[in-house]
């Protein structure tokens, strides 16, 4: 197997690092691309308790502009120590981790995800509420490798 974008979905968790090593490993080994992507949640949801479409509340439009130059500027400084050598893009999106997630595969002509697996809920609670991880899992159009 061969792919030409491998993609790594990331929350800044500690647990990331070793998913992100995996990916630089593959991609060196197949000259694939990696693409380094953070899902940023909905801050109006967080300040004002409701949902909003992106920029439909300037402040929350606001926020969340805020927050994507923090984000794409740590994915920078994490991806770009890690994966020297290996041709690289970082990406923020809004909304929903697994959607974006999602909607990234597919837009960006992803042929493999590889995160990290954190077991912080039971197997039970994972299969009953979901995880980001499992979502991706179950309904991604690539491979996905999982990393512990």
């Amino acid at each position: 197997m061969k792919v030409p974008r491998i993609l790594w979905p990331t929350d800044f968790a500690e647990s990331d690092h070793d998913a992100l090593l995996a990916a630089r490993d593959l991609a060196q080994n197949w000259r694939a691309e990696v693409i380094a992507l953070h899902v940023i949640g909905d801050v109006a949801e967080e300040v004002y308790g409701e949902k909003t479409t992106e920029g439909k509340d300037r402040a929350a439009w606001a926020l969340w502009k805020i927050s994507q130059g923090k984000a794409e500027k740590r994915l920078e400084e994490i991806v770009g120590g890690s994966l020297r050598g290996v041709a690289y893009r970082c990406v923020s999106a809004f909304g929903d981790p697994a959607t974006r997630i999602l909607e990234s595969i597919r837009d960006l002509g992803v042929g493999l995800v590889v995160m990290a697996a954190r077991r912080d809920k039971s197997l039970l609670q994972e299969m009953l509420l979901g995880s980001v991880a499992y979502k991706i899992v179950r309904t991604a159009p690539c491979n996905v490798m999982l990393v512990k």
